[in-house]
C-alpha cells in the first residue's frame, strides 16, 4: 500500500490525526486521555516540538504540531508507540492500536493554523457530544479560552498572540472566533500541502521530483498542480503535452481530450520526450 508523502523542515507545522485500528477506540476512559497527554508532554520535551491546539475523541485524535527541529516522523513515533505500549499494558491487551500510519498535513502556519485550531476542538460539537466547546474536557478549547490551566502538552501563547496583546482580550476574542462557524469546513480536506499556491509549489520542490516520490499516492503528488488548460495553452502542443504528463502527472487520456487528439498520438508524444 501507498503511504502518504511526508515533509520535514525546521518550524514545518502539522495537523496530524490518527484511528483507532478497525475503528476501535484508543481512550477507553479519562486516564487514557491523561495518559496520552502525559506521553505527548513527555515527548514534546524529549523531541522539542509544539501542540497548538488537540482534541482527544474516543476513537481517534487530532493534534496541531510545529516542529522547529524538522523531525515530525521521531515525534509521531515516540507518541504514538509510547501510547500504544501503555495502552496495551494497561489494559492487558496485545497487537496494533493504530489504523496503519498516522495521518500529517502540512500547513502554512500565518495562512491556516488558526482555521484548523477551530476545526479540532469543534470536532466533539460537530460529532452532537456537546453543545458548546467550554463543556468537552478532552481539547485544548478550555485552555485556550482561559477556562483552565492549561495541560503541560497544550501550548497556547501562539494561538491567543493572534488575536490581541492582551490576554483577557485574547481569549474572549479566541472563543468568539470558535463559535462564529460552529461547521466550518475541513481546511486541509484532499490535501497534503495546505496553503497558498506559492507555499505548496516551494515546498513541493524541496522535497524534490514527483518520480523521487515512490510511497506517495499520485493524488498527493499532484494536488496543487495547473490546471490542464492552462498548462497546455501555454506551451506549443507537444512540450505542453509533455509537460502535463511526465511533470504534472495527468493521464494520457485527459490530455488527448481536451486538445482532441487520439490517445496513440499523445503516447506517441510522450514516448518521444522521454527519448530526448
Amino acid at each position: 500500500m501507498s503511504r502518504q508523502l511526508r515533509i520535514e523542515y525546521p518550524g514545518a507545522v502539522y495537523h496530524v490525526y490518527a484511528r483507532g485500528n478497525a475503528r476501535q477506540n484508543i481512550f477507553l476512559d479519562n486516564e487514557d486521555r491523561l495518559s496520552f497527554l502525559a506521553i505527548l508532554a513527555g515527548a514534546e520535551e524529549d523531541h522539542n516540538f509544539v501542540c497548538h491546539a488537540d482534541c482527544l475523541m474516543d476513537n481517534h485524535y487530532h493534534l496541531e504540531l510545529e516542529t522547529p527541529d524538522g523531525n515530525l516522523s521521531k515525534c509521531m513515533k515516540a507518541l504514538n508507540a509510547g501510547y500504544a505500549q501503555a495502552f496495551n499494558r494497561r489494559h492487558g491487551r496485545v497487537g496494533k492500536l493504530f489504523q496503519g500510519r498516522y495521518g500529517a498535513k502540512l500547513v502554512q502556519k500565518e495562512a491556516y493554523l488558526l482555521s484548523l485550531c477551530r476545526y479540532i476542538v469543534l470536532n466533539p460539537v460537530r460529532a452532537g457530544m456537546v453543545e458548546d466547546p467550554a463543556h468537552y474536557r478532552w481539547s485544548s478549547y478550555r485552555a485556550t479560552a482561559g477556562l483552565e490551566e492549561p495541560h503541560p502538552a497544550r501550548s497556547v501563547g501562539w494561538v491567543l498572540s493572534q488575536f490581541s496583546g492582551d490576554i483577557i482580550a485574547a481569549r474572549l476574542e479566541y472563543a468568539d472566533f470558535v463559535r462564529a462557524e460552529v461547521d466550518p469546513k475541513r481546511p486541509d480536506e484532499g490535501m497534503f500541502v495546505v496553503g497558498n499556491r506559492e507555499f505548496a509549489e516551494q515546498r513541493i520542490r524541496e522535497a524534490g521530483s514527483p518520480e523521487d516520490w515512490p510511497e506517495s499516492p499520485r493524488r498527493q503528488k499532484f494536488t496543487h498542480r495547473p490546471p490542464l488548460t492552462e498548462i497546455l495553452h501555454d506551451a506549443n502542443r507537444d512540450c505542453g503535452v509533455a509537460e502535463a504528463v511526465l511533470r504534472y502527472g495527468y493521464s494520457q487520456a485527459e490530455v488527448a481530450e481536451v486538445i482532441n487528439l487520439k490517445k496513440s498520438r499523445v503516447s506517441q508524444i510522450i514516448c518521444k520526450a522521454r527519448e530526448d
